[in-house]
This record gives structure tokens, C-alpha cells and sequence, in this order.
């Protein structure tokens, strides 16, 4: 009876982050939050290239079949979660690398609620001329897959320039944790214990979440997800004592690891990342790696040319050496996917959210 309330809670969770793809409401999940036009100057400062090299026979511009030139002005990337966390972070990198590759002045804005979606649908309802794309993750396909009032579709309504990191994910728990202080102890405390272990994740539709429930579920224990609007907040809320343990990508636990604020129980990964912890594998349970892909969408609406435009600047940005390095040290893996292989990872989820949305009754 316990796992069924945990579990319709879970559900409420994430419908409550659906709700939030059409409605207005003030809550913390589903406000919409923007960058001030300071910041918004600030940030494109920020994001000019500092990595030099020829570009060689690259062009800068394209000029579209109606022989207009492109990009020719600001183009806004769209982070639609809260300053300095994971996703914030990576579009920013991307941007101070791309911005070697092309003419355009780029800029990211944060703007936040419904665990991301409220950003997205933002850059869809600007033109579509190319000015604007935003982050996207196969968490967004979450929501478009498994929830017909969603008013967008991820595969049909943008035009995806492809993925350029993952962020793995990791548990983790504080030092001073004495109840469990390895992964064994803490799946045999929650069977023994169950709902009492609160764990923070960035937003309740997001891959946080759904990869949190769904080691829970694999696992057969009950959890206490607690979704935050962003890994910032989630971050805050962990370190500040009022969750137990932290379901972070690897870019999020690492700035935690080198200041000894936590430590990792195990990864969502097929191969080990640190070599004293394990894989969430090795520990008896077959869960499907969710690592979070990181990539840009625009409107489907937008000249194709445009879209490729972008796929290949991503493309060198993912091979330049100083991208690598940075994206290396804040614990991002380059995964470069163009637009058509974006779209066969998009595909290989769907059964996963089909699997978790009947596992969660909904």
C-alpha cells in the first residue's frame, strides 16, 4: 500500500510539471523567470570565444534560397533552467566555442518553470527565423511522448540541430552521512525504511526525476523525490541538510567532490567514471544508462539550411580542443550527435517512457 502512494505521489509530481506546459500558474514550478537586459549584455560578453585558430574555408554566414544573408544579428540560446546549474552551464560553453564559427552575437537567457518546458515553449511561440533555439533533452520527450494536452511535440514540432554533451548521472550523499555509506546500505535501509530517504532532483518532468523513479521502481524501494526548479536549487537544498541525497549529473557533483561537500554512491553509467564506485550494474540492478543528453532545437518552421547551419558548427565546436578540455573539467562527455542521430536517441526513449508512465500508473 506504502509503494502505491509513493508511487501516485510520483505521478502527481510529474503531471503537476505536464500542467505547467499550458497553464500560468505561479508556482515555483510552472513561473517563468527571465533574464534582465543587463544580464542578458553581461551574458553575451561572457560568451565571446576565447579559443583562437583559422577557420580555415568555413564561412561565418550562409545566404537562404530568398538571398538573404543569415545570421545577421543576435541570436538568443534559450537555458531553461536557473543560472548555474548543469544546463545553464553547458549552453554557455557552447556558446563562448561557437561564437569562433559565426557572425551571429550569442546570447543565453534563462528562462525557468515547468521543469524546462515554459522555456521551450517560449522559443516556439518567437519567430522563426532562426534567431532563437533553446536547450532540449529527451526529458522534454518525456512530457510530448506520454502526455496528449502537451501543445508541442519534441520530434515533430523543432528542427534538431543535434546534441553535444552528456552529463552521466550520479547519487550522492553527504560525508556525514551515518545511516548508509555505501549504495548497498542505502537500497537495504529503503526496503527496510520505506519513503524516509528524501532525494533532491531538478525538477519533476526532467531526467533527474524520471531516472531517479526509475532506479526506484527497478529497485522495488520507495524514495521521497523532492523536484527542484534546476540543479542550482537542488544543489542549495542538499547541501543545506533538507534532502539526504542528490541525484546530480557528473558536471554538479564535481564542483561538491573537490570541495569534499559529498560523497558519490554509485553511477548511472556502463562503465565506472570513478574507480572506487560502482555502476548502478554492478550493483544487481538492470537499469538502462539515462545519461542526459545536452543539445539545441529551433522551430521546425525554420529554413532547414539554418538548422544545418548550426549541426555543423556544433559539430567543430565538439572538436575543438579547448571545448574538450573545459567540458572535460566541469565532467561533461562530449557525445556529439548530429540532427539525424539526435533523432534515433529521441526514438530509442520512448519505450523507456511508456515503461515508467504504466510503472507509475499513469
Amino acid at each position: 500500500m506504502k509503494k502505491r502512494i509513493a508511487l501516485l505521489a510520483a505521478a502527481t509530481l510529474v503531471m503537476s510539471s505536464l500542467s505547467g506546459c499550458a497553464s500560468n500558474s505561479t508556482a515555483p514550478e510552472t513561473t517563468a523567470t527571465a533574464t534582465t537586459q543587463a544580464e542578458k549584455e553581461t551574458t553575451a560578453s561572457d560568451t565571446q570565444a576565447t579559443s583562437t585558430g583559422d577557420t580555415g574555408e568555413w564561412s561565418k554566414t550562409i545566404t537562404l534560397a530568398d538571398g538573404k544573408t543569415y545570421p545577421s544579428g543576435t541570436v538568443t540560446i534559450i537555458a531553461p533552467f536557473s543560472a548555474g546549474g548543469g544546463v545553464d552551464l553547458g549552453d554557455r560553453l557552447f556558446a563562448k566555442y561557437a561564437q569562433k564559427w559565426t557572425d551571429a552575437t550569442l546570447i543565453v537567457e534563462n528562462i525557468t518553470g515547468g521543469s524546462g518546458l515554459v522555456g521551450i515553449q517560449t522559443g516556439l511561440g518567437r519567430a522563426a527565423d532562426g534567431s532563437v533555439m533553446w536547450h532540449i533533452d529527451p526529458g522534454a520527450q518525456y512530457v510530448s511522448t506520454t502526455n496528449s494536452s502537451c501543445p508541442f511535440d519534441v520530434v515533430n514540432d523543432m528542427g534538431h540541430i543535434g546534441f553535444f554533451v552528456a552529463d552521466d548521472r550520479v547519487w550522492a550523499v553527504k560525508p556525514d552521512e551515518t545511516r548508509f555509506t555505501t549504495a548497498e546500505e542505502m537500497f537495504a535501509y529503503a526496503k527496510d525504511h520505506p519513503g524516509e530517504i528524501s532525494i533532491a532532483a531538478s525538477g519533476t518532468g526532467t531526467i533527474a526525476a524520471l531516472a531517479t523513479q526509475y532506479i526506484a521502481n527497478t529497485a522495488g524501494v520507495e524514495f521521497n523525490i523532492i523536484g527542484y526548479n534546476g540543479s542550482s536549487e537542488a544543489k542549495a537544498a542538499f547541501l543545506g541538510g533538507h534532502c539526504d541525497v542528490m541525484s546530480a549529473g557528473v558536471s554538479e557533483a564535481r564542483t561538491m567532490l573537490d570541495e569534499k561537500q559529498c560523497k558519490v554512491l554509485f553511477t548511472m553509467t556502463d562503465e565506472r567514471i570513478y574507480d572506487d564506485v560502482p555502476t548502478v550494474k554492478e550493483l544487481g540492478y538492470d537499469c538502462t544508462s539515462l545519461s542526459t543528453y545536452r543539445g539545441l532545437a529551433m522551430s521546425s518552421k525554420v529554413d532547414p539550411a539554418i538548422v544545418e547551419y548550426w549541426d555543423k558548427i556544433m559539430e567543430k565546436v565538439c572538436e575543438d580542443p579547448d571545448f574538450i578540455a573545459e567540458a572535460d573539467n566541469m565532467g561533461l562527455v562530449i557525445r556529439f550527435q548530429n540532427t539525424d542521430e539526435a533523432l534515433k536517441t529521441f526514438s530509442e526513449y520512448n519505450p523507456i517512457w511508456y515503461d515508467l508512465k504504466e510503472s507509475l500508473g499513469m
